[in-house]
């Protein structure tokens, strides 16, 4: 079994460290991880420099590869370039400093290894430890992370597989278990620290309170507090589906809006009820057996003026009776529909 590695800390991050030397149990690893620190890169690709890659060693062995670019960079050169276009079986991202929880997941580059692998159809796996020391101990991490790989790749439908997983800070007999859970609706009050330079110029440190609801129910969040190892399934759905169905009216915005009546033209509206429909035949029956030409009629004044000549129709008694009661039910209808100024509205 091949395993792709990466994360956001670094490719000298102890996180990452501990992780590949565990997952060594299951399987061939290879990591192919950030050079430097590439913490809320997000799902970011480098596309205005150019990518370079060099061997890492740990202690005169070699590790992997360490890349110029974001962990989405990584796993996407690591799949197409090192491995020559071969796909792993797995791909883990972490073991990150600090929780993924909630509104996380969408700046989080160790989030964003982890997608890259599932848009590939690759069981993939985040991993992140409540805690944002990078002196910390990932051991416990790394062993929940195994035990929940090792179960997960034992389906045979492992396609569609993306779990999140999140770690509390604590060691092994501490940790309470496992709880599968929801991504919280967490959020970040953010604000901007100003500092003074040396030479008196002002600059900034970006900072923040995380906040989150601890009365919703299941979330990663309140599992994560209370010692548990939060494991959530994700999924990309973007479309709001609800509001899909809402929004439908917009599609008529534009049309007929300034439609002309033509010879293959009709003043039916498939959208009208059924009464209205049947009206609006009988109405289009009788023009054309009158020989009104539906000719093209932009003009105000000319809708108007057909439009009296339908709506106030004198007696003629040219026509027969029939037609004369037809046009008398014309009226009756135009007035009910209140149509008063353009013909093509009926």
């Amino acid at each position: 079994m091949k395993i792709l590695i990466t994360n956001d800390d670094g490719i000298s991050s102890n996180g990452i460290i501990t992780l590949a030397e565990k997952f060594k149990e299951m399987g061939d690893v290879i990591v192919v991880a950030p050079a430097m620190q590439m913490s809320a890169t997000s799902h970011s690709l480098t596309t205005g420099k150019p990518l370079r890659y060099n061997k890492h060693y740990i202690q005169n062995e070699f590790f992997g590869y360490a890349i110029n670019g974001s962990p989405a960079d990584c796993v996407k050169f690591a799949i197409l370039t090192i491995l020559e276009n071969k796909k792993p079986d797995i791909v883990l991202s972490g073991v990150n400093f600090g929780r993924n929880t909630g509104v996380n997941l969408l700046y989080s580059g160790t989030f964003a290894g982890a997608t890259e692998g599932h848009l590939l159809g690759i069981p993939s796996f985040a991993v992140s430890l409540s805690s944002h020391n990078p002196q910390s101990d990932c051991q416990a991490a790394a062993e929940y992370a195994y035990k929940i790989v090792s179960e997960i790749m034992k389906r045979h439908n492992k396609e569609k597989i993306f779990l999140n997983i999140n770690v509390p800070s604590a060691s092994s007999d501490k940790i309470k278990g496992i709880k599968i859970t929801k991504n919280s609706s967490s959020y970040w009050e953010d604000e901007y620290e100003k500092r003074i330079d040396p030479f008196g110029k002002e600059y900034f440190w970006f900072n923040g309170m995380y906040v989150y609801d601890a009365n919703e129910e299941n979330i990663d969040d309140a599992a994560v507090d209370e010692n548990y190892v939060s494991v959530t399934p994700i999924q990309f759905q973007f479309t709001n589906l609800v509001l899909l169905e809402e929004l439908k009216g917009l599609e008529y915005l534009d049309e007929d809006a300034n439609k002309v009546l033509t010879d293959e033209s009709t003043i039916i509206d498939e959208n009208e009820p059924t009464e209205f429909q049947d009206a609006d035949k009988e109405i289009e029956k009788v023009l054309e057996e009158r020989k009104i030409e539906n000719n093209v009629i932009e003009p105000l004044d000319e809708v108007e003026k057909l439009e009296v000549e339908i709506a106030e129709p004198e007696p003629n008694p040219t026509l027969t009776t029939e037609l004369q009661d037809t046009d008398k039910e014309i009226e009756k209808v135009l007035e009910e529909r209140k149509i008063t100024k353009s013909l093509s509205e009926m």
